[in-house]
């Protein structure tokens, strides 16, 4: 699985923080980089542990490493390698991620040295996202000469309930699309049709929404834009667009909002340079060295919603992936030869689709 897509920590847009952040683009080689997140839904949960390179918006995966999530209450859960290194799975049945419980994250690299994220606690407020859909068709600049085109797009919007309107929230959202692709049927003897792909993007990875209720009255957030979509191949089959809300920490909502310095052609924080926004990892036996990345622990709400063809107000482009008895191979784009070349693409079908 792409590790932008397992589990993308999003960037907040340049200039919406209040604090000057130091980008020391100048660091030096080899510092470790662990970026986790643990929430009590029941999708995938990654760890990312990498270090430094110095070549800028790079990072190097830290082989042989082992990672560990341990809760206030004595037990461990185990993560488990995957084929991509530096990429860490949690195994959910090892131990429940529970409310209102405290989870630190524990990294022991190749070489024996231990590093730990600070405890962060799961909240209990409940921040439950209702999710919209509108279709648009937008003006955009072509870069010639100042010409401008129109495209047709979505955008996904999210009030979101506040359980506990009271208590103090700090929130966060992220939001995916989920759609099926089929490959080209090319005719074979034994009439075989090739498997489809499942495609899991997040929506605008560059974007990320935060709230705070400090200084806020009321009983729901009103409706936000959590991302933008161009409308596109994908929409030739049902997509699932998913809105989480998390509810997180003072300290993981502060670390949120001061990463957002984002470049214009980047997509996730893993691209920009090792910025000095201070992470909660720290070397055990020596707390001098420096260690970036942050762990959060969260309370997920979900909601879903479909949509179809049918829903759109114009025409959605053909697939380009239709047999063409007259077309040669070579003309089929890549993704029509082989699915699993998308990013974010699995044969595996996801059970809300």
């Amino acid at each position: 699985m792409n590790r932008r897509l397992a589990f993308i920590l999003l960037l907040l847009v340049f200039g919406t923080c209040r604090e000057p952040i130091d980008l020391d683009v100048d660091r030096v080689r080899g510092q470790l980089v662990v970026y986790g997140h643990v929430d009590n839904g029941d999708d995938a949960l990654y760890v990312q542990v990498s270090r430094t390179n110095e070549l800028p918006y790079q990072y190097l995966p830290e082989v042989g490493a082992t990672v560990t999530l341990m809760d206030n209450q004595g037990n461990t859960g185990v993560y488990r390698r995957t084929q991509e290194d530096g990429i860490f799975l949690y195994d959910r049945s090892s131990m429940r991620i529970i409310p209102g419980r405290t989870y630190r994250l524990r990294v022991r690299t190749a070489n024996g040295t231990v590093y730990e994220s600070d405890p962060e606690q799961i909240p209990l407020n409940r921040a439950i996202p209702q999710a919209t859909v509108e279709f648009k068709q937008v003006l955009v600049n072509t870069g010639s000469a100042g010409s401008v085109t129109t495209i047709n797009v979505m955008d996904i919007y999210a009030t979101t309930v506040l359980a506990s309107p009271s208590s103090d929230y700090f929130i966060r959202w992220r939001s995916f699309q989920t759609f099926r692709f089929n490959p080209t049927d090319f005719p074979d003897p034994f009439s075989s049709v090739p498997p489809p792909c499942y495609i899991n993007r997040e929506i605008q990875p560059q974007r990320i929404p935060v709230f705070s209720t400090a200084g806020f009255q009321g009983d729901q957030i009103p409706r936000r834009l959590m991302g933008r979509i161009e409308i596109d191949y994908a929409f030739n089959n049902k997509n699932v667009i998913t809105v989480k809300a998390f509810s997180q920490t003072r300290e993981a909502y502060d670390f949120y909002r001061k990463a957002g310095i984002v470049l214009n052609n980047t997509g996730s924080i893993f691209d920009i340079p090792a910025a000095a926004i201070p992470g909660n990892f720290h070397n055990v036996e020596d707390p001098e060295e420096e260690v970036l990345g942050y762990f959060d622990a969260s309370l997920v709400e979900i909601q879903r919603i479909e949509v179809t063809r049918l829903d759109f107000p114009y025409r959605v482009p053909e697939t380009d992936c239709m047999y063409e008895s007259s077309r040669p191979v070579e003309q089929y784009p890549q993704r029509c030869l082989n699915c699993t070349t998308i990013e974010g693409s699995s044969y595996s079908r996801p059970y809300f689709y």
